[in-house]
């Protein structure tokens, strides 16, 4: 049975720590569909509890020290490995190519794991701290962008220049946007050679049993080795492990 005041607190607090700044409640109010007297019981509860700041010069409320407490004590990717780790390699192993996972984590697209395969072609590499700066080249990049926090979407195509250069590219911001939606409305992405990589990969997205999006499950082949049959092997395969991962416990 489903605490209707936890959920919506929880609702507010997702809204108000996707945003780097400031939010008022107002907006609040809007972003998660309440009226404004409920949003506003519900922020003066959190804000006493320190999960949210409130600033009385800007009338507005930030994320507080009480969450920041919480969060400290718990790695959120180093979670989200060690869940998702036994399900990687199973496709690795059942496919025998490169298999990632990336997620969306204090709105930077960072690797979750990831198995490579014999060949040495990638698209893109992660830097030290396992943050991917360009995700919209990658096929799971792609799927981040079209189901995690919509906020993140609207931040990230506003860093996109046109027309980019390289093979498979965005010409406009009007491509960019019709390949999301075709990814959300097809629920896959599939990316070939892409700035020349000679790479083929195909992503999926990864659900909670609560139907928020957790991750994207990709695995990439040379192109040579991209048939008809295997990109069908392989996108069975990733919705599979995806199903099965959504009944998975994930905290």
């Amino acid at each position: 049975m489903m605490i209707q005041s936890i959920g919506r607190a929880i609702d507010i607090l997702k809204v108000v720590s996707s945003r780097k700044d400031w939010m008022g409640v107002r907006e609040i109010a809007r972003s998660v569909n309440l009226k404004v007297p409920t949003t506003q019981q519900i922020l003066k509860t959190l804000q006493a509890r320190q999960f949210l700041e409130f600033n009385e010069e800007l009338r507005k409320y930030r994320t507080g020290l009480g969450l920041w407490l919480i969060a400290e004590k718990i790695n959120p990717l180093s979670l989200l490995t060690n869940k998702i780790k036994p399900y990687v390699n199973s496709v690795f192993n059942e496919l025998g190519e490169t298999v990632v996972v990336l997620a969306l984590i204090n709105m930077e697209v960072k690797v979750v794991d990831w198995r490579q395969s014999r060949h040495s072609l990638a698209v893109i590499l992660p830097d030290e701290d396992k943050v991917i700066s360009l995700p919209h080249q990658l096929a799971s990049g792609r799927v981040v962008l079209a189901f995690a926090d919509k906020s993140y979407l609207e931040y990230y195509v506003k860093t996109l220049r046109f027309p980019e250069k390289g093979e498979n590219m965005f010409r406009n911001q009007k491509d960019f946007l019709a390949e999301i939606q075709k990814i959300r409305d097809e629920g896959y992405s599939l990316t070939e050679n892409v700035i020349g990589s000679g790479i083929g990969a195909i992503a999926v997205p990864v659900f909670s049993g609560a139907g928020d999006f957790v991750a994207a499950l990709a695995c990439s082949v040379p192109l040579s080795r991209l048939s008809p049959e295997m990109k069908k092997q392989i996108l069975e395969s990733l919705r599979e492990t995806a199903e099965k991962i959504k009944n998975i416990e994930m905290v």
